[in-house]
């Protein structure tokens, strides 16, 4: 409820807590509290996943990655969606954390992390190509841009487009096309990079993301 209220930009003021008939439990963070105190991991890996994922598509990517490593040590990491997702956008997150790095051991924390969420996918990609290789892709994308291997960053970064726009996957399709954008104008390719982000813009304005596209824009 809040993930999609927070990117269609629609966030402030609402609170689905209200909702609940237990009176103790008023905010996400009461919430959290609750789970912890129980012993209850899945529900805590729920919230911690939810707050990595508004917060890696607002931009917030120290926050993503804080969350990220909130969600992996609240439990177990197996194959389930959650598990998914969380290693792919914390994949990208730190990837994003190690190009903006100075500190040579705070960077090579960050790539440690990549390159583990880049091995997961190469295993899970086996299990469903339609559902995990664009995915890979864009992750090998940005290993390679940190490394500054620019050849194979641009073809990996094509690849991504390509598969998540054949596997119908509109949001991630957008974000390839963001992430390349980004590539293109570090590279000095500004036109096009531009074009790439208009075509990234219209991915999400699709998708229903508002507040995304209104942060592309400013």
């Amino acid at each position: 409820h809040n993930r999609v209220l927070s990117l269609t930009g629609n966030a402030e003021g609402k609170n689905p807590f209200h909702l609940l008939r237990d009176n103790d439990i008023a905010t996400e963070d009461d919430l959290l509290q609750e789970s912890l105190s129980t012993g209850r991991s899945g529900l805590s890996q729920q919230i911690y996943f939810s707050r990595m994922f508004t917060s890696f598509w607002l931009k917030k990517y120290n926050k993503a990655a804080e969350f990220a490593a909130q969600f992996r040590n609240a439990g177990r990491i197996s194959m389930r969606f959650i598990d998914i997702y969380c290693t792919f956008y914390e994949g990208l997150a730190v990837f994003h954390l190690a190009r903006c790095s100075t500190d040579k051991v705070i960077k090579s924390k960050w790539m440690d992390i990549g390159e583990k969420s880049v091995d997961r996918f190469k295993v899970w990609q086996e299990h469903s190509s339609w559902n995990f290789e664009n995915k890979l892709y864009l992750l090998q994308a940005e290993c390679h841009r940190c490394a500054g291997e620019n050849d194979n960053a641009d073809a990996k970064y094509l690849a991504a487009i390509e598969s998540a726009r054949r596997h119908r996957l509109l949001h991630e399709e957008g974000l390839a096309m963001e992430l390349y954008a980004s590539f293109l104008e570090e590279t000095g390719e500004s036109e096009k990079s531009k074009t790439r982000l208009s075509l990234a813009i219209e991915c999400y304005e699709k998708w229903g993301a508002t507040a995304v596209v209104k942060l592309l824009h400013n």
